[in-house]
């Protein structure tokens, strides 16, 4: 399947090209080796879905971890990647929640970077979500958040366009008051520090 023709996935495999490249160069802002400037580098993607960023920063030489609490994503994940032999030795799915993986002591403090990509918004329990996530992060290491901000152009945009008129996710995927803005995310941030 190519998840750039595909009317679910096309909208964020376009958003990798913003996020692939903020990944690489927050590690690699002057590569020695180009073709794999994450080498050595290990990440977590939280809630990775059918592994449309956990495939390209694996391309890029990372040691990439996806875990997603939904078999169904995980299956498709490991499917895909398996088109891609290059990618057998540093990319590695499993079925599993954050909260759930951080509880392994192998998880602790052992990623040079988590990621949740367009997933906090579908969360119940924020605080833990992010308590165990970080938990996973070595010390010095970045976490990376990307999601829907709460707004009156976001309402308009992820639920009404692309839900109503575009039908490019299920109705009711996105709910508005579950938008989490940036002010809302470095508030439960930093009350997680205190």
């Amino acid at each position: 399947m190519d998840w750039r023709t595909h009317r679910l996935f096309a909208p964020l495999v376009k958003m990798n090209e913003l996020r692939v490249p903020f990944i690489r160069d927050t590690y690699s802002p002057s590569p020695v080796n180009t073709s794999k400037p994450l080498s050595g580098i290990r990440l977590l993607e939280i809630g990775c879905g059918a592994g449309l960023l956990s495939e390209p920063l694996a391309r890029l030489g990372a040691h990439v971890t996806g875990i997603d609490p939904t078999g169904d994503n995980i299956e498709m994940a490991a499917n895909h990647a398996m088109a891609d032999k290059t990618l057998a030795d540093n990319l590695r799915y499993e079925c599993v929640s954050v909260e759930d993986f951080a509880k392994r002591e192998q998880s602790i403090e052992s990623f040079d970077g988590v990621i949740a990509s367009e997933v906090i918004e579908h969360i119940d329990d924020i605080d833990l979500f992010l308590t165990s996530g970080i938990s996973c992060l070595k010390r010095g290491g970045n976490l990376f958040i990307t999601t829907i901000n709460q707004t009156p152009v976001a309402l308009f945009a992820a639920v009404f366009v692309a839900e109503y008129v575009l039908r490019l996710v299920p109705k009711g995927v996105h709910q508005y008051n579950r938008f989490v803005s940036p002010d809302a995310l470095s508030l439960v941030l930093e009350n997680r520090k205190s």
